[in-house]
């Protein structure tokens, strides 16, 4: 069924934003692309229109020569006519002849500030199925290759001279006269020496390859980047790659795109995360729109114009999860089958390890910081959840595998979705109370019954009861929430840890039977227009509850809770200013755990043991 108009265009829109975000955040590198045939076709019709595609040819050519035949034993041990070591592997091997792309070496020109082994094992080589040898064969702009077999190394020295070198040729490169003629003149120098027709220096046109790589990086590629060819480019590689509309899908996409062919740019961090401390919470509306970056792509300027900026000397506070993320899943591609699924399984059993010693500390109130971070970890490993439901707006997945509370193994709930707000609007709207009919509509008779202080974290414990379809009985919920702030690439957020105090002398209510809680709720900011909504928890329902119906309803799941939240948050703008105030008593004392973790955040262990305050 064809989606109406509006529909469309909020979705070019909302892809058009996303990918401007997701740029701000790399810096994409000429070396880290050679490998991406998709990327680097668009970088050659570019350079067809600029009538500069003979550069790249020019390094084709290059080393296809330097790496035909073997070198003679004049050169066996690295000499040149200049006497000087000039390795063949100074600068990335691009080959027409074959699909390997050889490691870049740290001390090419094209390097980025770190080095490729970052992304590549040592020693490793990377194949690609999309080489310099597919630009060739989709542009008829480049000659036909070299035939290695028929064609001698001086002879392919002479084509290239004649070709790039040559005053009168239409495909001169654009080289200085002192290393044109130094080239030149050695090419003579070799002529002259006498010897085989392969007995010539290999790293012949090594400094002319230098400076013309440097030209493209410095100045076409740059432009490239901040041309519509690029923009356009990247949105065909959205529209083929994610098949679905859903916007979460397309932001993970973006962002593990950009790590494979640029990477984290280490931007200023900004005010508020610097001083967040001292950051006043306060209902911000979402930002109507992001400049001049957020036209439309038909527009005169490209919406990556201003942002592919190369510049990576200041330093940052970056996601950990996401870093941690996007580095696990460019691991996962260097290993084996058999390596990739040791991988996995390691990761699962990790979180499972962690999860069962989380469900053990229920019988304490207070909260720590490693269960903070199992949360975080829990929702970002690609590997434990299954999809069960997705839609433009959002996901709902379950995990694969079971995880336990005295000995019930239950299946855990994810939902996923991209909000058009600010991350402290969704903080608002899910502390609220005023509201929470809205955002859980399950949850009834919700009761204040204490705030605990521990050494870094307060937890503030609200009751409540969940209705049950008769015979059943009702079930009763003890659950502390506590809040803290979370950097999310150089982006503020929050993780909203929610748990049971699962311990005897919690009385219970008449005809109820008790509910266990573990989970949460992670909120990213990911633009000035899109945050991300990411609720997970386990639910154990306790008495006589069927196992295997509960994991049946959670797999038939839908998305409630992202639809919830957005109400919420229309209910509270629809508020007048003076309504909207979170304070502590209309939120239960929710906003109280963040401040207080703000406080004692910077003094960890100023306190040696918590004191209730009921």
């Amino acid at each position: 069924m064809r989606l109406p108009s509006s529909h469309n265009n909020n979705y070019q829109e909302n892809l058009s934003h996303a990918i401007q975000e997701t740029f701000k955040k790399y810096n994409v590198h000429l070396e880290m692309c050679l490998g991406d045939g998709f990327i680097m076709n668009g970088f050659l019709d570019f350079l067809k229109n600029e009538l500069n595609a003979s550069s790249l040819e020019f390094l084709v050519k290059i080393d296809e020569y330097s790496n035909s035949h073997n070198s003679s034993t004049f050169y066996s041990n690295g000499s040149s006519v200049n006497n000087v070591n000039s390795p063949a592997g100074l600068l990335p091997s691009i080959q027409t002849s074959t699909t390997t792309i050889s490691t870049i070496s740290i001390g090419s020109p094209l390097s980025p500030s770190v080095s490729s082994t970052s992304f590549t094992s040592p020693g490793r080589k990377v194949q690609r199925k999309d080489s310099l040898k597919d630009l060739t064969e989709h542009n008829s702009i480049f000659s036909q290759p070299f035939n290695n077999n028929k064609i001698s190394r001086k002879a392919k020295a002479k084509e290239i001279i004649d070709k790039f070198l040559n005053d009168h040729s239409a495909h001169q490169v654009n080289l200085s006269s002192q290393i044109r003629d130094a080239v030149l003149r050695n090419y003579e120098k070799e002529c002259s020496r006498g010897g085989g027709e392969n007995d010539i220096n290999p790293h012949l046109f090594d400094e002319a390859r230098t400076e013309v790589s440097l030209q493209l990086k410095c100045d076409s590629f740059v432009r490239f980047l901040k041309s519509h060819s690029f923009f356009n480019l990247i949105v065909s590689k959205v529209e083929k790659e994610v098949t679905s509309k859903n916007l979460d899908a397309i932001y993970k996409f973006l962002n593990i795109y950009f790590s494979k062919i640029g990477e984290t740019k280490k931007n200023q961090v900004s005010q508020f995360i610097t001083n967040k401390s001292n950051r006043a919470l306060s209902p911000a509306s979402p930002a109507s729109g992001s400049g001049s970056g957020s036209g439309s792509p038909l527009g005169l300027v490209s919406p990556l114009a201003d942002l592919s900026s190369d510049d990576g000397s200041i330093d940052s506070v970056e996601s950990i999860t996401h870093v941690n993320h996007v580095q696990t899943m460019l691991s996962l591609h260097t290993l084996s089958p058999n390596g990739i699924e040791t991988k996995i399984l390691d990761n699962v059993m990790d979180i499972r390890e962690k999860f069962t010693k989380s469900i053990a500390e229920l019988v304490d109130d207070i909260v720590t910081e490693q269960q903070f971070d199992l949360l975080i970890e829990l929702v970002n490993n690609e590997s434990l959840w299954l999809k069960v439901h997705e839609d433009s707006e959002s996901s709902c997945f379950v995990s694969e595998n079971k995880f336990y509370h005295n000995s019930r193994g239950l299946k855990i709930y994810k939902e996923v979705g991209i909000i058009e707000s600010s991350p402290e609007e969704v903080l608002f709207a899910l502390t609220d109370m005023r509201i929470l009919n809205i955002i859980d509509d399950t949850m009834s008779n919700v009761k204040f019954e204490r705030f605990v202080k521990g050494p870094t974290y307060a937890v503030s414990y609200l009751s409540s009861k969940m209705k049950m379809a008769w015979p059943m009985s009702d079930r009763q919920f003890l659950i502390g929430t506590s809040i803290r702030d979370e950097t999310f690439d150089s982006y503020n957020g929050y993780t909203i840890l929610r748990r049971s105090h699962d311990c005897k002398e919690v009385p219970l209510s008449k005809g109820c039977i008790k509910g266990i809680f573990l989970g949460g709720v992670v909120i990213e900011k990911l633009s000035e227009k899109h945050t991300r909504f990411t609720a997970s928890g386990f639910v154990d329902m306790g008495g006589k509850f069927p196992l295997s119906l509960f994991n049946k309803i959670l797999s038939l799941r839908q998305s409630k809770g992202v639809e919830n939240v957005k109400k919420g948050i229309s209910k509270r703008r629809n508020m007048p200013l003076t309504e909207q105030q979170v304070n502590s008593e209309n939120s239960f004392y929710l906003l109280d755990t963040l401040f207080y973790s703000r406080e004692h955040k910077t003094q960890p262990n100023s306190s040696s043991s918590h004191t209730p305050s009921f």
